[in-house]
């Protein structure tokens, strides 16, 4: 169990209390089957002293605080001197409401008065004068014999007139002159002076603070719609594509879709049936029968007296000026200067990004002083005399 004392009052003179033991005598002096018997039943039982709260059940309320009281009175041999008393406030053990518990209490060792504390003070156990005992709901004990409570003062101490004395002996103390403190043997002068702000290697003082540039190399934005391309910014502009033939070359077919064709004409090749020879543009025989026949060559056709031949070739593609073919398309080129752009936590600088880091100020002494807490004293020392 863990020991709390406290300073009782009791006309200006103070006095350790065990309230611990106080709780283990009164469980030791309680006979449950006796107050049983003697209560009649009643329904109220009274907590162990300078307790704040019911240990079990709950607190009477204001209404039934004095007549609770009467009856535990009662089964004590006693009755209450005064009628009930209601107050509030007050500081631990100050002799007054503050070392009363707060709700219905009994003051079980004095008159028996009911209290009724509403609220205020310092509610804990060790600020609660065991004069006063909570009301509880329920039935409870009764120990056998209610004594005051006796001033008990800690062991190494002695009760002398209501207070708890002790003498300390010590041996003659070692003395260091004015402006001198004595640690261990010895006797060490302050000597203050301001320490020097040092930062670590890489950082740079700024405002008392340590702090360290990163550079890193700007990043490339275009506006919207514009694509970076190498260092430039180009916007696309979608145009339709016209398609154009080759010199000597003719567009056939329906527009986006269409074919160059080429017309190649060569001369028809005269031929005579058999038995038959061309001489000249004729074909003779000993008796001429007819005119020669045109005949044109495989691939060819006859049109108007001439062999020809259709030639097809896909078109050429070409964009209008200011415009550059890019897969089907036609893409207008506008160059605009890109802008530089940090990543979050970076600075523009110079056109690059940097980024400050800061570092806690090392504090650092002069020499022959050495740092203590916050203050650079001196390492110079003088042997203290007796």
């Amino acid at each position: 169990m863990f020991a709390l004392c406290l300073t009782a009052v009791s006309a200006n003179h103070f006095a350790m209390l065990d309230i611990d033991a106080l709780d283990a005598e009164f469980q030791e002096d309680y006979d449950w089957e006796e107050h049983r018997r003697r209560s009649g039943g009643l329904g109220w039982h009274l907590a162990p002293p300078g307790h704040t709260t019911c240990m079990y059940g709950s607190n009477a309320r204001v209404d039934q605080c004095h007549a609770a009281t009467a009856m535990l009175a009662h089964t004590h041999g006693k009755k209450p001197a005064r009628s009930l008393q209601i107050g509030s406030g007050g500081s631990c053990m100050d002799g007054g409401w503050g070392q009363v518990p707060k709700g219905c209490s009994a003051q079980a060792g004095g008159d028996f008065a009911a209290h009724f504390k509403t609220s205020g003070g310092n509610n804990w156990k060790g600020c609660i004068h065991p004069y006063y005992r909570m009301v509880c709901s329920g039935p409870g004990t009764r120990p056998k014999k209610i004594v005051d409570p006796a001033l008990v003062c800690k062991h190494g101490f002695e009760l002398v007139n209501g207070k708890c004395q002790k003498v300390l002996t010590v041996g003659p103390g070692k003395v260091c002159p004015n402006g001198f403190e004595l640690i261990g043997n010895e006797c060490h002068k302050k000597l203050f002076k301001d320490f020097a702000l040092v930062c670590e290697h890489g950082f740079e003082l700024v405002n008392g603070k340590c702090e360290k540039c990163f550079t890193v190399p700007a990043k490339k934005v275009c506006p919207n719609g514009f694509e970076l391309i190498g260092n430039e910014c180009h916007k696309k502009l979608i145009q339709g594509v016209k398609l154009v033939c080759e010199h000597g070359f003719q567009l056939v077919g329906p527009l986006g879709n269409g074919k160059c064709q080429k017309v190649l004409s060569v001369p028809a090749d005269m031929v005579c049936d058999d038995k038959f020879e061309l001489i000249g543009d004729k074909c003779h025989k000993k008796i001429i029968k007819k005119a020669p026949v045109t005949v044109c060559k495989h691939g060819f056709k006859l049109v108007n007296g001439k062999c020809i031949k259709i030639v097809d070739v896909d078109p050429t593609k070409v964009c209008p000026d200011g415009f550059e073919l890019i897969g089907n398309e036609c893409h207008k080129k506008e160059v605009e200067n890109s802008t530089l752009v940090c990543e979050h936590g970076f600075e523009l600088v110079n056109g690059k990004c940097q980024r400050m880091i800061e570092v806690p100020v090392e504090t650092v002494c002069p020499d022959g002083f050495e740092l203590v807490g916050d203050e650079c004293h001196s390492t110079r020392r003088r042997v203290s005399s007796l």
